[in-house]
């Protein structure tokens, strides 16, 4: 094996990067650590004289542009051996997620994470993560296992993070459930923090600025300028990427550069998958128009839809998290909370005045549904039944059809066609569409059949136990509808009806 802390002051020397206490530190440890697992002498001496439990991974974590992915890069190619691999940690979880999908179908093995553990481990023995960071549910319930496996296995990890072990999957679901991977991280990998308060990544930025504020015309005109010098005054052309039969449409692109629009690129739903095909497609990437208002007046108009049909809300927050909490809360018909993140100084401004009313914090909580619903005597919600799971009163059920009537007539009247599905379907159903595990906090909890609820129970499982399971896709079982919208499935088996 060639020494890794050799070819970084071999750089040095060549000028090829700047001297840097911090990364020479890193480095030195970094090295040591790989000299004492690759060599044979090491090996054997390990085993022999020092058969204890020893660190079994490596854990880079700093800011961004300090040099992590650098030295990353000199010890990948230092490592002289055929099983290994550097990937971005997303794109290594798609892949961990797309074998378990595989195994699960053919519902053939007992322990699936196990079986696909093994397999990458027979595969690569020294394993590069860059960009290690983790804001998946499903990622996060399956990493301990995982790793642990990897570890005993004896793959070798190399993390890079911007982020400290202890601060991962911060305010995630279930973090309870994560922390005791964040000590397994801690305890059995070699933990470096190489901050140096520099980004060298800027200095190979030559006159350019890498953000244009405020947006106007002169803005546009220095993006412009600064796309047709890169790509020599190149055309745009339109690119279509395709990710597991997705398209995704880049209208703007040239030489290896692409341009969008803010609400292109972050507002539309794409997902980790999407921005990689994307990150591999092209080497810089432009973005037009970060309208961060205009999104956070979508966002909080969208939030009262779900408060009242027939008003919106206006506020100025410039704190985006906080409207999304707010959503969160009008979604799930905790008003008391939304409305406590509004000031008593708070203006509203009522949609169906044509002249437009304000109107006071007190006066919107009026118009609260659930007052109104019981004023007027149109529903019921009764603990007996449950919270949310509306009783319709004779009021309320002629307003209902009335409704119902209005919007099939303008549905039939436009051509399109009605179909009903139940409420109830298997969990695999909504494991496929997202809606499992990522939303489970917010919904009704799975049913079980009562046969594995009992082998279960006879086998000493938990309620820890059993979230895991359902969440790996190890035991089935069927769920209530977590949308008001169709199940997610094809209907392109059916033979529907034509206009004649």
């Amino acid at each position: 094996m060639k020494s890794s802390l050799s070819t970084y002051k071999n750089f040095l020397k060549k000028n090829l990067i700047k001297f840097d206490p911090n990364q020479e530190l890193a480095m030195t440890a970094i090295d040591q650590f790989l000299s004492n697992e690759f060599s044979l002498k090491s090996k054997i001496y390990k085993k022999l004289l020092n058969p204890g439990k020893s660190k079994n991974g490596i854990y880079l974590y700093g800011e961004a542009g300090v040099g992590k992915t650098m030295l990353m890069d000199i010890c990948f190619s230092s490592i002289k051996i055929k099983r290994k691999k550097r990937i971005h940690f997303q794109e290594f979880m798609i892949d961990i997620h797309n074998r378990l999908h595989k195994i699960r179908n053919s519902k053939q093995i007992k322990d699936p994470l196990a079986s696909v553990a093994e397999e990458v481990a027979s595969e690569i023995k020294f394993l590069c993560f860059d960009e290690f960071q983790v804001t998946d549910i499903a990622d996060a319930s399956i990493l301990k296992k995982l790793f642990t496996i990897l570890f005993d296995q004896g793959t070798i990890i190399f993390s890079t993070s911007n982020i400290k072990p202890s601060n991962l999957y911060l305010e995630g679901l279930h973090r309870d459930r994560f922390v005791p991977f964040i000590d397994y991280i801690e305890n059995d990998c070699l933990v470096i923090n190489i901050d140096s308060g520099k980004d060298y990544r800027k200095n190979r930025i030559i006159d350019a600025e890498i953000y244009y504020s405020p947006l106007n015309d002169l803005t546009e005109e220095a993006m412009d300028k600064i796309f047709n010098n890169i790509t020599n005054g190149s055309p745009y052309e339109e690119k279509i990427l395709f990710v597991k039969g997705r398209e995704i449409r880049v209208e703007r692109q040239a030489l290896g550069c692409a341009r969008f629009d803010f609400e292109e690129l972050c507002v539309k739903p794409l997902g980790a998958e999407d921005y990689l095909a994307i990150s591999k497609e092209f080497d810089i990437i432009f973005i037009d128009g970060l309208h961060e208002y205009k999104q956070t007046r979508k966002d909080i108009i969208n939030s009262l839809k779900c408060l009242n049909e027939n008003g919106t809300i206006f506020i100025n927050h410039q704190n985006i998290n906080v409207v999304r909490k707010v959503m969160y809360a009008f979604e799930n018909s905790d008003y008391d909370k939304a409305y406590s993140y509004f000031s008593e100084n708070s203006t509203f401004y009522d949609m169906n005045d044509p002249w437009g009313t304000n109107f006071t914090l007190e006066e919107a909580k009026k118009r609260d549904h659930r007052k109104l619903g019981k004023d007027l005597q149109l529903f019921h919600i009764d603990e007996m039944v449950g919270q949310g799971l509306i009783l319709w009163t004779p009021r309320g059920a002629v307003i209902r059809n009335e409704l119902q009537q209005f919007i099939s007539e303008h549905l039939n009247r436009q051509g399109y066609q009605q179909i009903y599905t139940p409420h109830i379907g298997k969990l695999d159903l909504y494991r496929t569409s997202g809606h499992f595990p990522y939303y489970q906090d917010s919904q009704y909890p799975p049913i079980v059949k009562r046969d594995t609820l009992r082998r279960l129970s006879d086998e000493g499982c938990s309620c820890g136990d059993l979230s895991n399971l359902m969440s790996e896709g190890e035991i089935d079982g069927y769920m209530l509808k977590p949308m008001n919208c169709p199940h997610p499935v094809s209907y392109t088996h059916l033979t529907l009806p034509t206009k004649a």
